[in-house]
């Protein structure tokens, strides 16, 4: 959980004070480590639980203010959009039955927060990127009304000096911009924390990292966003380019971007890991209270300078400090795992990565025969990208995922587990859960991804997307894992989801890919393209791509083809253009084409082209009802 009590930083002499105050903090930590005070159990485990707010249809709703203070659980916090929320997990000490104490704990926070979120008309959902999200959820007023969100947005934003922009490519494709840093709330994640043994930080830290990919490609959950199908992962390429304040004006140097797994084995202890970010990363915004302090004098330092720092930059896995009862203790704070899809495959996956932590192998502690840190970099890059699905590179080897999870390190997780007092019944619990994924290959990206596909077949994306999500809400409330679940049927879509997943709104019948010519293109050309592609009416621009009209094939039948077919098709394109917007429903499209005598309707939000629908359309939607 961040730290809200900050301020803009607005002068030299603020980032002077800040920076002394973050020099000290670290000084500090460094005596606190020769001076053995650091706590050196290795077995406390905690969670972050984040998650989506979605309403009756399943879409984003901007309740979180008014939820978060209707819950008035300490457990609880906001996000940095009002359609998310926070539950902070109690830590507790690896023992017999801990894991499914953690799965109690985690489903009684969950049910806490949706009683809440039933009195606003809402629902809690666990999904790493929910896929009903549009971009115009992005918009500034959907950004919780925080000041440390909003001093984080324009800092980064001034840093950048031009608009954030994600470029992803999958199985599709994905451009956008945009003035602030939302493009981070699209991502929900379940952060899990290690308290770890400083004495051998760099080890296990770079064991963490090894893994990394490993533990990604068995829990992907994020394979959907603005309905289109990307990454397995998409949150790992989405977060990464959300905060990015590199430009493309310096080529040839090598920046670190905000998000970063990491360049290099770490050597230096823990404390060097800061000392990066201190030497690579500007000041974003500054504690409200910021005085720098004598190392000798502190009895038991919060350095907090320092932690606000740290919470502005995001390594996957990232270096924790924290104080309880007056005693410092360090984690690591896993933060690639995607929310959900359902609580026990959360557990699954903590059971997995903590088990995989306590079970590191001799080899790896020969830093020789470690391999290169950029073949675990690689893993991580895959695993987001394909899944459970990829092919590794595991200490020199070639090797499948699903073959060196199975096979070699769920045998490795067991053993780490058992080595920390846990039971035989938790262990194969939660780490069967993974052997089934592997075995079934089963991952909650790869479950939406196959419906996606299926419900294509017969729907707009919008309407697959709302399917999708009351599919997994229902699942996640059963808390079935994700591999039992069945893949969607006609007849099951009909029974089980609500029928508010069938077409209502222009969103869900639109056509997004739009044909479009210049006004300037020939008739014959025109005719041409409309009866190649099978359809029937073409959008008209200018060169500024500035909305001119429509012409449709109707149109024909009053132009002389044989006379007028190099007449540009300006001379004949309806000029009155009546259009429409996402949100408009079906009845008040169909209100508008009876009452014009049109058969299209480009569909336009915030005067920006994003669709057509045509009768044709609403044909097909007053016969499915």
């Amino acid at each position: 959980m961040g730290d809200f009590h900050v301020r803009q930083i607005q002068s030299s002499a603020d980032r002077n004070t800040y920076y002394n105050a973050i020099i000290s903090d670290i000084e500090s930590f460094e005596q606190l480590l020769r001076d053995n005070r650091i706590e050196k159990a290795q077995n406390v485990i905690g969670v972050e639980q984040e998650m989506c707010i979605i309403d009756k249809d399943g879409r984003p709703n901007p309740r979180g203010v008014e939820i978060l203070n209707d819950i008035t659980d300490p457990h609880y916090t906001n996000e940095i959009a009002l359609f998310n929320l926070e539950a902070n997990g109690d830590p507790m000490r690896l023992g017999p039955d801990t894991l499914r104490r953690m799965e109690a704990h985690i489903l009684g926070l969950m049910e806490t927060g949706a009683r809440s979120a039933a009195r606003f008309q809402s629902d809690l959902l666990l999904t790493g990127v929910l896929p009903t999200l549009k971009f115009k959820h992005l918009d500034f007023h959907w950004m919780t009304p925080e000041r440390r969100y909003q001093i984080l947005s324009n800092e980064l934003l001034k840093l950048r000096g031009q608009d954030f922009s994600i470029h992803i490519e999958g199985v599709e494709e994905l451009h956008a911009r945009l003035d602030s840093v939302l493009f981070e709330a699209c991502n929900t994640s379940f952060q899990t924390h290690l308290q770890v043994n400083p004495d051998h930080f760099d080890l296990t830290y770079n064991w963490s990292q090894m893994i990394s990919g490993p533990v990604l490609c068995s829990c992907t959950n994020s394979p959907l966003l603005f309905g289109r199908e990307l990454w397995h992962e998409n949150r790992i390429a989405l977060f990464k380019q959300s905060l990015d304040t590199r430009t493309y004006k310096h080529p040839v140097r090598r920046f670190l971007p905000r998000v970063f797994f990491g360049h290099e084995w770490l050597e230096g202890g823990p404390a060097m890991l800061w000392k990066n970010l201190v030497a690579r990363f500007p000041l974003l915004l500054m504690g409200e209270e910021s005085t720098t302090h004598d190392p000798g004098e502190v009895v038991t330092p919060r350095l907090r300078s320092v932690r606000l720092l740290n919470g502005t930059t995001y390594t996957w896995n990232r270096l924790c400090y924290g104080v309880h009862q007056n005693q410092p203790h360090i984690r690591i704070e896993c933060r690639f795992m995607p929310s959900g899809p359902t609580v026990i495959d959360e557990i699954a996956n903590l059971s997995f990565w903590v088990g995989l932590m306590h079970g590191m192998p001799e080899k790896f502690r020969d830093a020789e025969g470690r391999g290169s840190f950029l073949d675990a970099k690689s893993n991580f890059i895959r695993a987001a990208r394909t899944g459970i699905r990829s092919q590794l590179d595991w200490f020199g080897k070639s090797v499948s995922a699903c073959s060196l999870i199975e096979n070699e390190l769920l045998p490795m997780a067991a053993e780490g587990l058992a080595s920390q007092g846990v039971g035989e019944e938790d262990i194969s619990k939660y780490l069967g859960i993974i052997e089934q994924r592997v075995r079934h290959c089963t991952t909650g990206s790869e479950w939406l991804v196959r419906n996606f596909r299926k419900l294509r077949e017969k729907h707009k994306p919008s309407v697959c997307n709302r399917a999708l999500v009351h599919e997994c809400l229902l699942y996640q409330k059963e808390n079935v894992p994700v591999h039992e679940w069945d893949d969607i049927t006609l007849d099951k879509y009909n029974i089980r989801a609500p029928f508010s997943t069938l077409p209502s709104i222009v969103e869900d019948i639109m056509n997004t890919e739009v044909f479009t010519v210049n006004e300037h293109v020939s008739v014959n050309l025109a005719m041409h393209i409309m009866e190649w592609n099978n359809f029937h009416h073409l959008v008209v621009e200018d060169d500024q791509k500035t909305l001119m009209g429509v012409f449709s094939y109707r149109q024909l039948k009053d132009i002389d083809i044989v006379k007028d077919r190099d007449t540009q098709i300006s001379q004949f394109m309806r000029r009155a253009i009546i259009t429409i917007e996402p949100h408009h429903s079906i009845e008040s499209a169909l209100e508008l084409m009876e009452k014009y005598n049109i058969h299209s309707l480009p569909v336009l939000d915030k005067g920006i082209l994003v669709g057509i629908i045509t009768d044709y359309d609403l044909k097909k939607v007053q016969e499915s009802r």
